[in-house]
Parts: C-alpha cells; sequence; structure tokens
C-alpha cells in the first residue's frame, strides 16, 4: 500500500470507529468564512488567554432536527454557533457566551438554550476530554478499564466529596489502580 492510501485507509477508519463509538452519525460541519481575516472579524475581539489556538468543537440540537457537531474558530461564542447552524434570527440572552470545545448548546422551541456536555463516547471520538465533574457513568464505562462497577465507585466518590479538584482526590476511590488513574488522567479533565 502506498504512503498516502495508508493515510487515506487511517482516515476512513478513524471515521468509522467515530460513528460507531458515537453510537450514530455523527455530522462534523467546518463553519467556512471567505478568508482568515473574516474568520478573525467574526470571533469576539477579547480572545486573550482563554484562547488556545485551537478550534472549538461544539454540539447543536433544535427540536426536529439530529444533532449536530461544529468545528468553530477558537474563541466562539454561541451567536457564531446560531450563526454557523443558519440561525440568525434566534437572539437569546447568552448569545456572547463563550463556547468551550465539547459543549452542547440545545435551542428549545421557545427560543430558550441550554448547555450540557456532549456524550463521553463522542468526546473521545472528537480527541477531547470528558469532564469528569459532569460526566456520568455512561460517558466513564467508554474509558478503557473502566467498567461499570468502577465508574459507580468515581462518581459516588466525586458526588459525596462535593467534585474532584485534583486526580490525587481518586486515589481515595477503592479498586481505582494507578492504571486506572493514569487512564483517567489522559482522558478526563476537572472541568
Amino acid at each position: 500500500m502506498e504512503p498516502e492510501s495508508r493515510n487515506y485507509g487511517r482516515l476512513l477508519w478513524a471515521m468509522a470507529l467515530a460513528t460507531v463509538i458515537g453510537g450514530g452519525l455523527t455530522v462534523l460541519a467546518e463553519h467556512s468564512f471567505s478568508s482568515p481575516a473574516a474568520a478573525l472579524a467574526a470571533a469576539p475581539a477579547d480572545l486573550g488567554a482563554t484562547a488556545s489556538g485551537e478550534p472549538i468543537f461544539a454540539e447543536f440540537a433544535a427540536p426536529g432536527q439530529e444533532p449536530t457537531v461544529y468545528r468553530l474558530p477558537p474563541g466562539s461564542d454561541v451567536h457564531l454557533l446560531l450563526r454557523a447552524v443558519g440561525r440568525n434570527d434566534a437572539r437569546p440572552p447568552q448569545a456572547n457566551r463563550r463556547l468551550r470545545s465539547g459543549e452542547r448548546v440545545v435551542l428549545h422551541g421557545d427560543g430558550t438554550l441550554s448547555f450540557g456536555v456532549m456524550d463521553g463516547a463522542r468526546l473521545l471520538a472528537l480527541g477531547l476530554r470528558i469532564p469528569l465533574n459532569q460526566a456520568g457513568p455512561e460517558d466513564l464505562v467508554v474509558l478503557p478499564g473502566i467498567g461499570d462497577r468502577l465508574a459507580m465507585k468515581i462518581l459516588n466518590f466525586r458526588d459525596k466529596s462535593g467534585g474532584i479538584a485534583s486526580y490525587d482526590d481518586l486515589l481515595w476511590v477503592p479498586g481505582l489502580g494507578p492504571g486506572a488513574l493514569e487512564v483517567l488522567k489522559r482522558h478526563t479533565s476537572l472541568w
């Protein structure tokens, strides 16, 4: 196999894996601009230290519409996501709220928005970390070496202690060994 066709094969394999892990077809739509200057003009002016230069992956859902993941420029806000999905008519009070990669934004029928986090499998498929302080058991069990019982122990510990401030806190979880702790450090965040 030629090196170039091997790369295409890897890309196709990764896309298939992302579809299977995500539990269904995830459409990854990239918001496009006519030029880099247009992208910067559309982004908030105060990017500052919070913009890492990494694109933002945000999931958008609305009534009667399949949730879709959008790739947006660093520092994007809700208003830019609404423009990307063609909902320029929506003017929620949170329009200037900055998005975080991995966020789920739901536009309800009454025009209000709610915010959450994408499911763990989708986050992993996109190469994003699962926010440990917001995860459910279904999010943690997609991690290698984390089964149902260990996921529940981690979440029970988190809930009893009021959140996880440091990965060292997890050393108190019964049955959590060094291997599982390394997996958590590699694939989760304390967001």
